[in-house]
């Protein structure tokens, strides 16, 4: 068979592979090869290194030839060795021919091939890198410096040491050249060649790979522990494509028939620019000839000569930032009390020789401190933090609490905040952890009171704290503290487990509080010392709680004994009898506790009754960073606040911190408290008044409240749990609906449904309990005189006592308006409560979307259906937004905006939303829920008038089918339907 003209022979085709392939040794493919060195007289301070594109070679890259002569532009010594004197510059050559059989390697393979040779060659601690990378070589460049990213050790170093690039050309949105690169492929397929389309797809600009290496290089190189400084250049001037794809004769008798399709710019300035404000540079070049320059005069050599002069100049100054952002020294700790640290001396040299060893191949970069309640696990790990911290004045140390999920996820978000990660995620945990996995500098992180719960998790579930939830990275330490053995078995196969304090140290403890000459005749006898000690069983909390009485009161070690054995013991043994982990250990630590709890209650509550008051409070807040301004907030103009946390502090009840106005309740301290106050008067009491001091301290949430908000909403969600929501009661609803609302505002949608719900739920309690005469005289139908009651609330007749209160009155007596058909008056009610829940939850607030919803119905009733659709258009958008599609309130919408374009005779509009409306019914209710019904009786309308009398039939049995299974064959809505299927059947037979 004779071969067609424009087919090259096999010696044709072995003589292009051979030009193609230059004369390169096949073992530098793949490889860095040095082309210049520093001259003797110069130091060797750093590295460039030059990538060449696609379909090419370093040999033919960086070359340029013209009448015989060659200029290597990185190599010549009037050129970008004078640049830049210091440097060894290097070429890497990659296999980077489609056309050759060989080229079978993927994007992410080079990478890791690129990052792999650096490595080998540069070293793990590289001098600072420049790279010049040239159209499809800057993409592989890209991909490894991302790659870098994820990674620890050499490979990151490789990425912190590169003080600048320059991309010749590289198209990030892709090129022209794809098209191209596909017509050569094919025409190598007939030929009998075979190449790797897995390269050449990255060209195109719609490559979803090439998207996600857009976005994640983005990211990488803008992180603060990057910040890299690159210049990019374009091309100018257009190129005969032609050329690239036949044998010169022949492209030169197609070329005048092509001319308009086959001469183009290949990467345009917006591609060669990673994002739209990165500014690059023009070169006056065809795409080819970017990365070749005639001489040391050449006009577009000058260009690229200054900006890698400037890159260079700057290395320093790029490096030292970098180190300035990545060794920023955050520090998250709770304050240290001024007293020394008494004991625990080989517990804290093991912890801190753990930390000082963290990045050996032999580190314990996971510790873990168990047992019981106040043998001072808290004190050992806040001791050892501020130890690690006054030795490393370079580490950043974390603080959080892992006493429940939301206290964890809450401390997660406050390290997001100083490590710059979103806060507001909903995956802020797996964010933060892997930010600090990347973080090259050296961090601490402390999980205090680490426990176990059946609820409080994730989506209502338990909550426990495993390996899998923690930080990995060679740079970090974790310290975590439990009284649980099995979580601390589960985390740590060797914890460290604290025993009580030897004779020495526990009597030394004891001394503490009473050095002074005039206290420290209290201490009598050694042997009245040993016998105290060992009294209180060489349990810390317990001497602190004794001790500090002792101080306070002037009561010596005798006279204390005398009090504990006279004490109320059967209250002593009640006190703790609700705690777990009854071990014989445990039980004799407790009754300690409860013996000097009970002694200095005893006391206060006779001289200082408001500290009574307080403790009453926090016993149902949480035990940690109580903010000193929801305390005794009712009695505030009478009581100096300040005083009673003195007193408390002096009592060793609470601890403060100073710096933050908190407080810190021990755990015992409070269950003590707690379980006091349920034998005197049950739980209610204390936890009312908690609830009215929140009130009367917190703000509405809203985005301007947030911050304080973040930092009361765990102590509101701990105090809620002690009220009965089987009764009406005022405070409590109203900070149920502030939670919900703090919980959406932290984009918390599922928390925030749920304190909805139960606000809800206490709301209809107050109709059934006739405590609202408004919402009573409605629901009977007496609605002049539900319009009078709530005219009267309104005006001031009942008390309001914030704006969403009268937001809710007025919204009712809108309801009350639109069932007596008074629309215009409904209107302007329900305009007002938007308006105001715009300003103040957001125009993206569920209840918000529910107002508009309102106000589209009444516009519908008023005839005004232009107005109507349009609005209901936009509570949908907002709905599928905030809430999402999945959401049955998104669906009524869609439903709402359907029947709309129905009414209207726009049946194709029509169509469409009611058939995404039943789908996401039948797969959010199941396909057996009565609220498909309307959904088929309108889908069965709409196909009726487009005279699709088939699908019409098909919804009317389904129509019949369920409500046959819902209502009954008996039912009168079941006979209407089935005679309406029977009227369509008939009209589909004609």
């Amino acid at each position: 068979m004779k071969r067609p003209f424009w087919t090259p022979s096999k010696k044709q085709r072995r003589k292009r592979k051979e030009v193609y392939l230059d004369d390169v040794p096949s073992e530098i493919v793949g490889a860095l090869k040095l082309v210049s060195e520093p001259p003797r007289d110069q130091n060797y301070d750093m590295n460039i290194v030059a990538i060449h594109g696609l379909e090419t070679t370093s040999n033919r890259t960086w070359v340029y030839k013209k009448d015989g002569s060659r200029m290597e532009w990185l190599k010549d010594s009037n050129m970008l060795p004078k640049v830049v004197p210091s440097a060894r510059i290097y070429t890497y050559d990659w296999e980077a021919n489609f056309y050759k059989e060989s080229t079978t390697q993927t994007l992410h393979e080079q990478a890791i091939s690129l990052l792999s040779h650096l490595k080998d060659k540069l070293g793990s601690e590289p001098k600072p890198i420049l790279f010049i990378a040239s159209c499809f070589g800057g993409l592989v460049l890209a991909k490894a410096l991302r790659q870098a990213d994820t990674q620890t050790g050499s490979y990151q170093k490789i990425l912190l040491s590169t003080i600048g690039i320059v991309f010749l050309a590289t198209p990030f949105k892709g090129t022209t050249v794809a098209n191209v690169a596909r017509l050569q492929v094919s025409i190598g397929r007939f030929l009998g060649e075979w190449s790797s389309r897995s390269l050449i797809t990255r060209l195109d600009g719609s490559d979803e790979l090439l998207k996600e290496l857009r976005i994640d290089f983005g990211k990488t190189i803008e992180d603060s522990r990057v910040n890299m400084p690159i210049a990019y250049f374009y091309e100018t001037r257009e190129t005969e494509l032609l050329r690239r794809l036949f044998p010169p004769c022949l492209a030169n008798a197609v070329s005048p028939f092509f001319f308009r399709i086959t001469r183009r710019i290949l990467v345009e300035q917006s591609s060669a620019c990673l994002v739209a404000d990165h500014n690059g540079i023009s070169l006056s070049l065809t795409h080819s000839n970017m990365n070749k320059f005639s001489g040391p005069g050449d006009a577009n050599y000058d260009k690229v000569r200054m900006k890698i002069k400037e890159l260079v100049d700057k290395r320093w100054q790029t490096l030292d930032n970098r180190k300035e952002s990545s060794r920023k020294a955050f520090r998250l700790l709770p304050n240290r009390t001024i007293s020394e640290f008494i004991g625990r001396k080989k517990e804290l040299e093991d912890i801190l020789g753990r930390a000082d060893h963290v990045d050996t191949p032999q580190a314990h970069r996971l510790t873990v401190i168990t047992g019981l309640e106040g043998i001072g696990k808290t004190e050992l790990a806040l001791e050892a933090a501020y130890r690690i911290a006054e030795k490393h004045a370079d580490w950043a140390i974390f603080w959080i609490s892992g006493n429940s999920y939301a206290n964890f996820k809450e401390g997660y978000c406050q390290i997001a905040e100083c490590l710059e990660v979103d806060a507001g995620s909903e995956d802020v945990i797996r964010l933060v952890n892997e930010k600090l996995r990347k973080r090259p500098a050296r961090w601490l992180l402390v999980i205090d009171e680490v426990d176990n719960t059946t609820k409080g998790g994730p989506e209502g579930k338990g909550w426990e704290l495993t390996k899998e939830m923690l930080p990995q990275g060679q740079q970090g330490f974790i310290l975590i503290t439990t009284g649980s053995r099995r979580i601390a078995g589960q985390i740590f196969t060797e914890p460290i487990r604290l025993l009580s304090m030897d004779e020495d140290d526990a009597i030394q403890l004891l001394r503490l509080p009473l050095q002074n000459d005039s206290l420290s005749g209290l201490l009598d006898s050694p042997n009245d010392q040993r016998e105290f000690v060992k009294f209180l069983t060489y349990l810390p909390l317990a001497i602190k709680l004794a001790s500090n009485y002792m101080a306070t009161t002037e009561t010596s070690v005798r006279s204390y004994l005398k009090l504990c054995h006279e004490g109320d013991k059967r209250m002593i043994r009640t006190l703790f009898q609700g705690y777990s982990d009854h071990n014989r250990e445990g039980q004799a630590s407790r009754l300690a506790v409860s013996t000097t709890w009970l002694i200095s209650l005893n006391r206060i509550r006779d001289e200082y009754p408001n500290c009574v008051k307080c403790l009453e409070q926090m016993a149902f807040y949480h035990s940690k960073n109580i903010p000193i301004g929801i305390l005794l907030n009712e009695s505030a103009e009478t009581v100096d606040v300040w005083e009673v946390i003195d007193v408390l502090v002096g009592y060793s009840f609470v601890s403060k911190h100073r710096d933050q106005n908190c407080v810190d309740i021990h755990q015992l301290v409070q269950l003590a408290m707690k379980e006091w106050l349920t034998k005197r008067q049950g739980p209610s009491t204390g936890a009312t008044s908690a609830i009215n001091n929140l009130l009367a301290s917190l703000p509405f949430p809203t985005q301007q409240t947030e911050k304080k908000w973040r930092e009361s909403i765990r102590h509101a969600e701990e105090a809620l749990k002690y009220k009965d929501e089987s009764v009406y009661d005022y405070s409590t609803w109203r900070l149920l609906y502030m939670v919900g609302q703090a919980n959406f505002l932290f984009r918390e949608d599922k928390k925030a449904k749920e304190y909805h719900e139960r606000a809800r739920k206490m709301e209809s309690l107050q109709i059934a309990n006739k405590e609202n005469p408004a919402l009573v005289s409605r629901y009977q139908g007496k609605y002049e005189q539900a319009e009078k009651e709530y005219r009267k609330e309104i005006k001031g007749g009942s008390q309001i006592k914030d704006q969403i209160t009268t937001l809710t009155i007025k919204k009712n007596l809108a309801c009350t308006f639109l069932i007596q058909g008074k629309h215009e008056a409904a209107r302007d009610e329900y305009q007002q409560a938007y308006d105001t829940e715009k300003e103040l939850l957001g125009k993206d607030h569920p209840s918000t979307l529910s107002t508009m919803d309102s106000l589209a119905f009444v516009l519908k009733s008023q005839g005004k259906r232009e107005d109507a659709k349009e609005l209901y258009r936009k509570v949908l958008e907002a709905k599928k937004k905030r809430l999402g599609k999945d959401n049955l309130s998104t669906v009524t919408s869609m439903y709402n905006l359907a029947m709309m374009y129905q009414h209207e005779g726009d049946i194709i509009q029509a169509e469409e939303l009611h058939q995404e409306a039943l789908q996401w019914r039948i797969s959010l209710l199941g396909k057996d829920h009565p609220s498909l019904l309307s959904s088929y009786e309108n889908l069965a309308l709409v196909f009726e008038r487009q005279g699709n009398y088939k699908d019409a039939v098909k919804m009317l049995e389904k129509t019949v089918e369920l409500k046959n299974k819902t209502l009954g064959a008996r039912h009168p809505s079941t006979a209407r339907s089935e005679d309406d299927l029977t009227l369509v059947r008939a009209s589909n037979s004609f």
